[in-house]
This record gives C-alpha cells, structure tokens and sequence, in this order.
C-alpha cells in the first residue's frame, strides 16, 4: 500500500506557482488572514502590530465557530430583586459569529437605563426601528450579550516627526460584554397578553427552527415587558448551548435537535410557572392545554387533575387528538423523551382532521420494582383516554354509533375489581404526569413464530405437593377429590395446588380445597372456574397482611409448638375458607387506600374473631365492599 508524502504546515509557495494558481482559478485568498512578515531591517511600527493583533483575534473566532455559538456554561437570567430588574450569572459563551463572551461575576440589568441601551442598539445595529421610551415600553424583547472594546490607560507618546511635542495616548484595550435588549417582532400579537409567550414560543418552535440571533451577538433570555417591567422571563426559548448543530435531521427539513430539546425545556419550564401562578390564585390544577398554549413539544408534562380517575376521561388534549394511558418503568421515561424528539411538535391551532391524526400517550411512571405488580393488577398495559368534553368530540357516523352499541360485551374478569381500582391508586400518587407523541406507523403486534411449551418436572412438583398436603392434614381430602374428579379435572387441580403462592400460605390452600369440596361435579369446567379465581400470580400479597392481623404465632418464645394456638388458627382458617372470598379478601388488600384498607382489615378481623358471626355474614360483608369499590 503506498504511503502519503506528508508535509506539516503550511506549505509556501513561489512567485511562479502563484501565477499560474491564480490565472487557474484555484487559489482562494481570505483578506482577513494576513499577518506582517518580519525580517531584519523592517521598521517596525504600531500598525504591523496590530494587524497581527486582528490576525490571531480573526483566528481564534474562526476556531471558535468552528464548533457553532453557544453557552458553555453559566450566563443564567432570572428576574432581579426589583420589578425593572433582571439578574444574569456569570459565566462564558461564544456568539455565532466566534466572539468570546465572558462574564466574570453576576450582574443586574436595570431597564431604567433603556434609553441609552436603546441608543447602542442603533449603533450596533441590533434594532431596525426606535424603540418607544421605556416608561411606556411593552413586548417581547431578546436579552442578548455582546462583545466590545474600548481604549483606556493613557500612557505618554514620544514624537514620531522632528518638531512634534510628545502626547497622551491611551494605551491598553479593554474587552468588555455589552447586555442590551432586541426587540422581538412577533408579527400578530394575540389580543391576550397572558398567550404572548405561548405565540412567541409557536412562531419560534413551530413556524420557524429557533431565535437567529446576529453574529455578534449571544441570546441569553426571552423577556415580556410591560410598560417597563418584567413580567415573565423564558430563558430556554432563546438560550442556545455550545455545540448546537446547525443543519437539520438527515436534512429533511426537521429542525435541528438542539431547538427541539430547548422547545421541551422551555415548555417544560412554562407549565411549572403555570401551574405555580394557578396554585397561588386557588384554581384548579387542571387545565387545558390549549388556554396557555399554542403548540406543545412531542413529549411533556401535563397536569394528574387533567384525568379523570373514575371516568377514565382527560380534558388536557384537545378532543380530536388520540390519547391513550399506560405505565411504564420510570427508568424508560428518558429514553421515551428522547426518541420522542425524532417527531414533529403538536400544533394545537391545526385543523380538527390534522389532530384526529394526531396520537399521543400519557405515561404513569412507576418504579421498576413495582412495575410487575401494578401491570398484574391492571387488564392491559394502555387503556384508550377520550377526552371528558364530549360536546366536541370529532363526528361520528350513525352506522359507528350503531356498531359501538351493538358490538358484543366480554364478561368482567376476575381481576376487574382490582384493574379498576388500580388506575385512579395509581394516578392519584402523581401530581403530574408524562405524554409522548407516538408514530402512526401501522405496526404489527401479532407473535410470529409458534408456540414451544415449556414443561417443568411434574413428578418432582407432584410429590413436593403431595408432601405438603400430608404435613397440613389434607392428603386424605385430596385423595377423595381426586376419585371424584374427571380425567381433565384432575389434571386442572394438580396444576393449581402445585402453584407456589399455595406453599407459602396455609390459608389460600385450605380455601381452595374448600371450594373443590363444595362443588357437586368436579368436571373440567368446574374446575377451571376454581382456578381461575386462584390464578392471579400475585395472590397471596393482600391475604398475608390478614394473616399477621388475625393469626397468632404458633411457637412460643422459648422455642417449642404451640399446639393451642395451632388450634385457633386452624379455626380462623377454616371460617375463611368456608365463606368462600379468601380471592377477594386479597385483592382488596391490594387496591383499597391505606384508611379504606385499615378500616377493612379491622372489621374482617373483628368478624373472624366473633363466634357468633357466620362465615355467610362475613362472605356478604367482603362481597358489599366489593360493590361499592366497583360502583
């Protein structure tokens, strides 16, 4: 393989080669790039060494913004300790155009000095038009930082001409950041202050792909003023870190990802500062998006109170846009955001048709740990979430509404109690919760492939089993049951008394063999109906809290059994599973409110204790709670 012949530096050129590059067309001079070029016997003066100056400066801007305009770190702005304040952090960035910009401490911005602001925006050429006076000043303005220098020092000057008398000269350049105001033209404003910001943050994220500052300048903060005073500050609508790419995503004509994350934080920030001022004027945490904004980012926050618990209903999206509800492990929820920035923002002022196209889901995060139990407990992971104003619902044909009424309905699950409970259990833990807007790719969720059965030892689990039910006295119950059984009937009942969750709770296995005793004809189907309501994996967490209330310990301190004891829990256990609701005892364990559950637990105790109190009595007791969690 040939090798490069490599040459470090820059390589010079003769009068010759010039000649010919330049007549060629291929040799590209930048006038900025030249530099003096010293040799023995030059003179030297003060202009040589300031074209120097400029030439290093020049380069080190091009260096700069080689790697784009940006905030490196600090330069935060936040309102100042008076109305007509602003206070901005030190720190250090580097406009679009490669000036350093570096604030070495913290500095207030009184907007009383606008007028002379105002007067080197025009020098600088930050502003097109003169801005009113500033007692009377209203509208969107940009914060933005700028290099300058000034010439301060003076130092004595000898003559350079004989007859000259010497002078004072300054002597030293000072660089300094000049922070001044750029209006912000808007084009429309809304005839409601309160969606300025709304309209400004459409018009930058939406309409456009983020603030086009000028090269000289950095922009620091978005700022609504009225009649001179601060009325909301929005640094991420403007604010642009170092680094920021400046194409767009595979030059599709998306905008860039840094605009899209500033788009999420910065409407991140606007929904805290709504949800404080609604908090300090006493109304409602819900609200709808649309009274406060005119576009959203593809994934966000919105308010818990936007969702109806019970009616399993939303008022935060608009009625057209799709919205369905789900959990996921709050682990994920970055990484949800994330891909998230690969979609388009929401257009909350597009036509009704653009939004019914429009799919959105409002995740419930929960941690990892929990998250199996919680997606046990529910039916499916993500249930639909209309919105709750059905007024404006998108139109429905006739034949639809026929089908909708007409369509078959499936028999409640065993678990349907807990699954709708579980939802507003849920949902009430948050005060706020997480949407991100989904493809409306068609994607096909079907398995493909077949089934392979997965086949433990039966034997071992068997006599494991048989084992167990000879040390709790039922060995002989189960030989009885197993002459009465069907073929398949016997197979069903094998595999659900060698489930685990009955080894570790007597109670949940006596109550089982109670109910296979009470049937008249232990077929199949019978016992599947068994099973069924024994076959929730998590089983056994809401009856194990009974157990601890209402058992006592069946071994004394020292040791040794407690046979008298072992005596009243075996009465204990026998009433619960007479009164055939061991399976909802459970599961109301488990979706009741901490008061509710207490409350509960106190009376089902208080009735196992009774003598006088019938098994029957407590099923009907277990049973109305049910009703009215249901209702």
């Amino acid at each position: 393989m040939a090798d490069w012949v490599t040459k470090l530096g820059r390589v010079p050129v003769d009068g010759q080669t010039l000649k010919h590059l330049s007549d060629a067309g291929l040799l590209v001079v930048d006038s900025r790039r030249s530099r003096p070029l010293w040799f023995d016997g030059r003179f030297l003066t003060a202009r040589d060494l300031q074209r120097e100056q400029t030439y290093f400066m020049t380069r080190q801007a091009d260096l700069a913004g080689a790697v784009g305009g940006g905030v490196v770190r600090g330069l935060w702005v936040h309102p100042g300790s008076k109305a007509t304040n602003l206070r901005v952090e030190k720190g250090f960035g580097i406009a679009s155009g490669g000036e350093r910009i570096v604030l070495a401490q913290d500095v207030d911005v009184d907007l009383g000095n606008l007028p002379s602001l105002d007067q080197i925006n025009r020098m600088l050429g930050f502003s097109k038009t003169p801005a009113s006076p500033w007692r009377s000043l209203s509208g969107l303005f940009v914060l933005a930082a700028r290099a300058v220098e000034f010439t301060a020092n003076p130092t004595g000057a000898y003559p350079t001409r004989l007859g000259e008398e010497r002078r004072v000269e300054d002597g030293e350049i000072v660089e300094a950041v000049l922070l001044s105001l750029i209006p912000y033209d808007l084009g429309e404003n809304p005839e409601n202050p309160a969606l300025r910001r709304a309209a400004a943050a459409h018009d930058l994220f939406v309409k456009g792909t983020g603030y086009a500052a000028p090269p000289s300048a950095l922009p620091l903060a978005m700022v609504d003023l009225d009649r001179g005073f601060v009325r909301w500050v929005d640094v991420p609508m403007v604010r642009q870190d170092m680094g920021s790419a400046e194409s767009d995503v595979l030059g599709l004509g998306m905008a860039p990802r840094p605009v899209r994350a500033a788009h999420f934080q910065q409407a991140r920030r606007m929904f805290q500062d709504i949800a404080d001022a609604r908090r300090s004027a006493g109304q409602p945490a819900a609200f709808a998006a649309s009274d406060h904004f005119l576009s959203l980012p593809p994934a966000g926050l919105l308010p818990a109170a936007a969702v109806d618990a019970k009616a399993m209903t939303q008022t935060f999206f608009p009625p057209a846009v799709q919205v369905d509800l789900s959990i996921i492990p709050e682990d994920e929820l970055p990484c949800l955001v994330e891909e998230s920035f690969l979609l388009p923002p929401i257009d909350l002022t597009a036509s009704e048709e653009a939004l019914a196209a429009t799919a959105v889901l409002v995740c419930l995060p929960v941690p990892r740990n929990a998250f199996r139990q919680a997606a046990a407990e529910l039916e499916s992971l993500e249930t639909p979430l209309p919105s709750a104003n059905t007024m404006q619902k998108t139109k429905t044909s006739y034949l639809a509404l026929l089908h909708e009424t007409t369509r078959p309905t499936k028999t409640p699950a065993a678990v349907s109690l807990t699954a709708r409970s579980r939802w507003p259990a849920l949902i009430a833990q948050q005060s706020v919760l997480w949407y991100v807007r989904r493809r409306n790719l068609s994607v096909r969720d079907d398995v493909v492939g077949a089934k392979v059965p997965v086949l433990a030892d039966e034997f071992r689990d068997e006599r494991a089993m048989r084992a167990y039910l000879k040390e709790k006295g039922l060995a002989d119950k189960y030989t009885r049951l197993k002459v009465r059984a069907s073929a398949e009937a016997d197979l069903v009942m094998a595999s659900l008394l060698t489930s685990r969750k009955f080894r570790e709770s007597e109670t949940l296995l006596k109550a089982a063999v109670r109910e296979l005793e009470q049937v008249k004809r232990l077929d199949a189907g019978t016992a599947r109906e068994i099973a069924r309501r024994y076959d929730d994996e998590n089983l056994g967490e809401g009856i194990r809290l009974v157990e601890e209330t209402v058992l006592e310990p069946e071994t004394r301190p020292d040791g040794t059994p407690d046979p008298e004891a072992r005596r009243r829990n075996e009465g204990v256990r026998k009433k619960l599973a007479e009164a055939h609701v061991v399976p909802e005892i459970d599961r109301l364990m488990q979706c009741l409110k901490p008061e509710e559950q207490e409350k509960f637990l106190k009376e089902v105790a208080r009735m196992i204790a009774d003598t006088a109190v019938k098994p029957q009595a407590l099923a009907e007791y277990v049973r109305k709670v049910m009703r009215s969690v249901e209702s």
